[in-house]
């Protein structure tokens, strides 16, 4: 297939199997797909899984929320350069927002929510991490330069679409955490099997039911590392979803 702005477009199409081109989701589907690539995937992950110096609960928190603000980011962008067509994506617009992405996402200083700064998160990854992003998001300009930035958006929406369709912020995410909840109270369900043993108590903090499916649906980045830690060991994460979705 030659690659082509035309070509993405209908890959993206055919491979979310969404029947419109609307340009919110697109943009929301392109968001999940920055993050994923970029920061998901990145050399954070060497810091979390090798390093041990980032909680499974922080990087959940710092998940969603780079996603929320990264949505932010779009949203304030979309109302500077209003359009009713991806295709419509000028190269000098969307480098802008590509540039207040990145700024957002490699900013040393930037205090991420579970309390520590991006520079002291990363620690002695902090270059390798900035350089990656560096390297990615000047990626992105070329092939917006060479194809089109309608491609790099519909490319990175399918990433997001491929990858992300349990994450917060996606039509999956609800059903997940109601399917949770549910689960909290069936102690006997298969999710429990292997996981009672090596679980701690729950925290008073997320006791409460509903208070707890409002925060994960809302803002989980809000909840603390030692809460969102216990959602991590609990398994929220493969929790299928509630009976009747």
């Amino acid at each position: 297939m030659k690659l082509t702005p035309e070509a993405v477009s209908a890959a993206f199409v055919e491979g979310s199997g969404l029947t419109s081109l609307d340009v919110h989701p697109v943009l929301d589907w392109f968001t999940l797909g920055i993050v994923h690539t970029i920061w998901r995937n990145g050399p954070i992950e060497e810091v979390h899984a090798v390093a041990g110096s980032l909680s499974d609960g922080a990087m959940f928190q710092i998940n969603t929320w780079l996603t929320h603000t990264c949505r932010i980011s779009v949203a304030d962008w979309m109302t500077s350069h209003p359009l009713d067509d991806i295709a419509q994506v000028r190269e000098d617009s969307f480098v802008i927002l590509l540039d207040a992405l990145q700024h957002l996402m490699a900013d040393p200083n930037q205090m991420l929510p579970h309390g520590r700064t991006l520079r002291s998160t990363a620690g002695r990854h902090l270059g390798t991490l900035l350089d990656d992003i560096d390297a990615k998001f000047h990626s992105m300009e070329s092939i917006a330069r060479d194809l089109s930035p309608a491609s790099v958006i519909y490319y990175k929406a399918l990433e997001g679409f491929i990858h992300c369709q349990s994450w917060w912020g996606t039509p999956g995410w609800p059903p997940i955490v109601d399917g949770f909840v549910f689960l909290l109270n069936d102690p006997d369900a298969t999710h429990w099997h292997g996981r009672h043993n090596r679980l701690a108590s729950r925290p008073a903090e997320v006791a409460d039911e509903g208070e707890l499916a409002t925060a994960l649906k809302t803002s989980p980045w809000a909840l603390s590392e030692s809460a969102c830690d216990w959602l991590a060991s609990a398994g929220i994460g493969y929790v299928d979803v509630y009976p009747g979705h």
